[in-house]
């Protein structure tokens, strides 16, 4: 009964589907709060000015992002991607952030297009059974032993990596590093893995502006600083250098501890 008499619907016409887009957003701004995907991609498909062609060639993009990282890892994709090229940002900020930067038709297909390249590589970077690795069993190890860790903080340095065209060699020395410090960090320091968030990404950041353009340089850190990554962790949080071998022998993960600073240039090219 309640429904029969209380219950109203509205109809708003407008002139086209572009039109649509702005008048969902404003209606949704006042109501029930969506997710950064969905505010998204109502946003770039507004920003549109070629009508249906535009829209359509926007759809393809769009449903072929999603059927590859599947609709429930595309808002941790969308983020990954962000902050592999801009500063960290909080996931409940990230709408926010990217419609202050994209602001035109252009930027919104460059947008679509970066993450559909994308895309790809984000899904095989938590799969090592990814068929981007049948011919790269290195990188298929490191990938599985980073998945035991259940760490993703060097997703956007690989994504990053990735947009400025590493080689397959270079990208498994790029995961074996970000191993050894995954492991120091988090199993032999026993320390949160959330911690090394933010210089991930201001060495993917590094990466995407092409100032580190080789695992060796990666390794080194940001600003050409002769001091690896892993010393300045092992020595922030007091991780002694060659600690734990044993466990990481029993732990399968596919890369020795005593891979120290004074070794590390020699497989890292």
């Amino acid at each position: 009964e309640t429904m029969g008499t209380q219950l109203a619907f509205t109809t708003i016409t407008v002139d086209d589907e572009l039109n649509a887009y702005s008048v969902f957003e404003t209606l949704n701004a006042r109501s029930l709060q969506l997710t950064s995907t969905d505010l998204l991609k109502n946003y770039l498909f507004s920003l549109l000015k070629g009508g249906k062609v535009d829209l359509d060639h926007a759809r393809i993009k769009w449903r072929r992002i999603v059927e590859t990282v599947e609709a429930e890892t595309l808002p941790t994709f969308l983020r990954q991607y962000w902050i592999s090229r801009r500063k960290l940002v909080r996931a409940d900020r990230l709408f926010r952030v990217l419609k202050g930067e994209v602001t035109s038709r252009e930027q919104a297909f460059a947008l679509l297009e970066a993450l559909d390249n994308g895309a790809l590589w984000f899904r095989a970077l938590s799969d090592p059974n990814d068929e981007l690795w049948v011919e790269a069993r290195d990188c298929r190890d490191h990938i599985r032993a980073l998945t035991l860790l259940d760490v993703s903080q060097h997703i956007p340095l690989l994504l990053a990596c990735f947009s400025r065209g590493f080689e397959l060699n270079r990208i498994e020395s790029v995961l074996r590093a970000c191993l050894v410090l995954f492991f120091r960090h988090t199993v032999v320091g026993r320390r949160n893995p959330s911690e090394l968030e933010q210089r991930f990404n201001q060495v993917a950041i590094a990466v995407s502006e092409g100032k580190l353009e080789s695992p060796k340089a990666i390794w080194h850190g940001v600003d050409g600083r002769e001091v690896h990554l892993v010393v300045r962790f092992a020595v922030l949080f007091d991780v002694a250098p060659h600690a734990g071998h044993g466990l990481l022998e029993t732990t399968h993960l596919g890369v020795a501890l005593h891979d120290t600073v004074d070794g590390a240039d020699q497989w890292l090219d």
